[in-house]
C-alpha cells in the first residue's frame, strides 16, 4: 500500500512539476495558458464567418476549446499547435473520446509549424509575440486568410484590420491577408 501511495505521489508531483516547466516555456516562448470563456469564443468565430469544410487553426491552442468549437458549431477541419505536451495529450484524448476525426493537435513550436493551408486562424499571445506571429503570417498564409489576434493588434498591419470586438474589457483583431 505505501509503494502505491508513493507512486501517487511521484505521479501527480511529476505532472506538476512538467506543468511548472511548460508554463515558464509557455511565457518565454510567446504566452503562458490562459483560458478563454466559451461566449467570447463564440462571439470570435461569429465574426470570423467560418465556413463548413474550411481550415480552423489556434496557435498556441492550450486546451483545444477554440478548435473543438469551431468544428462542432461551424464544420470546420480543426488544427491546435500547443508546446505543452500535458495540454496537447489533453487535447488528442478528448479528440480520440469524441470520435471526430476533424480534428489534429500538434506538440510544436508555433513558429515551426506549416499554416500554408488555413483558410481562417485564431491565437493569443503577447504582444511581441504577435508581431513576430505576423512575419510569418504574411510568408506562409494565402491571400484571403482571416486571422484572428485576441488581445493585442498587430500594428503593422492597420490596412488589412477589418473589424474589432470588445469583450470582457479585452478585444480581438480581426484582419485579412
Amino acid at each position: 500500500m505505501e509503494i502505491f501511495i508513493l507512486l501517487i505521489i511521484l505521479v501527480i508531483t511529476t505532472v506538476i512539476f512538467v506543468w511548472t516547466i511548460y508554463m515558464i516555456i509557455g511565457d518565454a516562448a510567446g504566452a503562458p495558458f490562459v483560458t478563454v470563456d466559451d461566449n467570447v469564443l463564440v462571439k470570435i468565430l461569429e465574426q470570423m464567418k467560418l465556413k463548413k469544410g474550411s481550415d480552423f487553426w489556434d496557435l498556441g491552442s492550450g486546451n483545444g476549446k477554440a478548435v473543438f468549437l469551431a468544428v462542432r458549431k461551424y464544420g470546420t477541419f480543426g488544427y491546435g499547435t500547443e508546446i505543452n505536451p500535458l495540454l496537447v495529450l489533453y487535447c488528442r484524448i478528448k479528440a480520440g473520446l469524441s470520435g471526430s476525426k476533424k480534428v489534429k493537435f500538434e506538440m510544436n513550436n508555433l513558429f515551426k509549424t506549416d499554416i500554408s493551408r488555413a483558410d481562417y486562424i485564431y491565437f493569443y499571445l503577447f504582444k511581441g509575440t504577435v508581431e513576430k506571429v505576423s512575419q510569418k503570417l504574411e510568408k506562409e498564409c494565402r491571400p484571403g486568410t482571416m486571422v484572428a489576434s485576441r488581445g493585442f493588434e498587430i500594428f503593422r498591419w492597420k490596412n488589412r484590420l477589418t473589424r474589432i470586438l470588445e469583450t470582457n474589457g479585452w478585444k480581438t483583431y480581426f484582419y485579412k491577408v
